[in-house]
């Protein structure tokens, strides 16, 4: 069966809100589970929702490539900035057993691995 072009495009934009919407939901859970331990594992499965997020990020990867369709990623430096913020925030969360001098290393060893994924992805 053969999808004509609008319906492909339809499917393309559902499976973008779709996605969008999962890691939203991912992400604030991840948040949530950080600050109150067990209060959301004990109700959503962290695996079942990164699986589900996969497999949309494929369907939509996939009919994007047969729709001929490319987006130029740019990321604001302010946007950056406060990620950078809340991944510290998170990372100290979950190491607040760890002696200070462990906590410094990983969380350094953290942001030295996520300065080196910014250079690849998106360095020229």
């Amino acid at each position: 069966m053969k999808m004509d072009t609008n319906k492909k495009i339809l499917t393309h934009k559902l499976l973008e809100i779709i996605l969008f919407l999962t890691l939203f939901v991912w992400a604030i859970s991840l948040l949530a589970e950080n600050i109150l331990p067990g209060f959301i594992s004990e109700h959503l499965s962290f695996l079942k929702l990164t699986i589900f997020a996969s497999v949309i990020m494929v369907l939509s990867s996939f009919l994007g490539r047969q729709l001929g369709l490319s987006y130029e990623i740019k990321i604001k430096k302010w946007l950056l900035i406060i990620l950078t913020i809340l991944s510290l925030f998170v990372v100290s969360l979950s190491l607040i057993k760890f002696q200070i001098l462990e906590i410094v290393i990983i969380t350094v060893t953290s942001l030295l691995i996520g300065f080196y994924f910014y250079k690849v992805l998106f360095e020229k």
